[in-house]
């Protein structure tokens, strides 16, 4: 921990040296709010942000469930982990998904990606059904992912998430395309490490393959659109 510590150090000190700089966190043209304008303001924090990270969990974590929950053979009779941890990590993603105001808000940082989506779809007291939804699917994909690795790796994966949740929270702006790349990246990070994952078999592929069909899909659109 201490060899950790002092490594980190020039780059505390780089962060040091722009916090005194600009005087807090972001630049200057930056710390001021506006809606509008070439310089949005970047201050938080923005509450929905482990909301949205917990349902886009749900929504990636679906993709790669197959390596954590088809292993039905003798020697992985039961699920690991148990069934009621499962339920646990649904129950507290449902709490975090009822947590903050998740219906679509342009001036709030509330927009793109799913927010699209839940500006077309109801929404009762604040709460959007689809995000609190899909954030009560994280909680359960997040403990099937990681409640049976080592727990080493577990620990690595969980702050690795904890930090960046608290980080990406101190933003206004709760963007899908903020969260995306590290989770595409710690899902098959994760299958890797998981005990269960050589057993999945074949059929455990397709959702991954899936998955990358339709973001080469969502680039396509995209480009073309542009």
């Amino acid at each position: 921990m201490l060899a950790v510590l002092l490594m980190n150090l020039p780059a505390l000190a780089v962060l040091a040296a722009f916090v005194r700089c600009w005087h807090g966190f972001a630049p200057p043209m930056q710390q001021t709010y506006a809606v509008v304008g070439p310089n949005p303001a970047v201050l938080g924090p923005n509450l929905a942000v482990p909301t949205l990270i917990l349902a886009l969990v749900g929504v990636f974590g679906l993709f790669f469930a197959g390596f954590f929950v088809l292993p039905r053979r003798r020697d992985v009779a039961r699920l690991n982990p148990p069934l009621k941890f499962v339920l646990c990590g649904a129950v507290a993603g449902l709490l975090i998904g009822l947590a903050p105001r998740s219906t679509y808000d342009f001036a709030a940082g509330r927009r793109s990606g799913l927010w699209n989506i839940v500006l077309k779809l109801p929404t009762y007291f604040g709460r959007a059904p689809l995000i609190v939804g899909l954030s009560t699917l994280g909680g359960a994909i997040a403990v099937l992912a990681l409640g049976a690795l080592p727990r080493r790796q577990r620990s690595i994966f969980i702050m690795t998430l904890a930090a960046f949740v608290l980080a990406m929270t101190t933003s206004a702006n709760a963007w899908q395309r903020y969260y995306e790349p590290l989770l595409l990246m710690l899902f098959p990070l994760i299958v890797i490490e998981h005990p269960q994952s050589p057993r999945a078999g074949k059929i455990a592929w397709a959702g991954p393959i899936l998955l990358a069909i339709l973001g080469l899909a969502v680039t396509v659109l995209t480009m073309q659109s542009s």
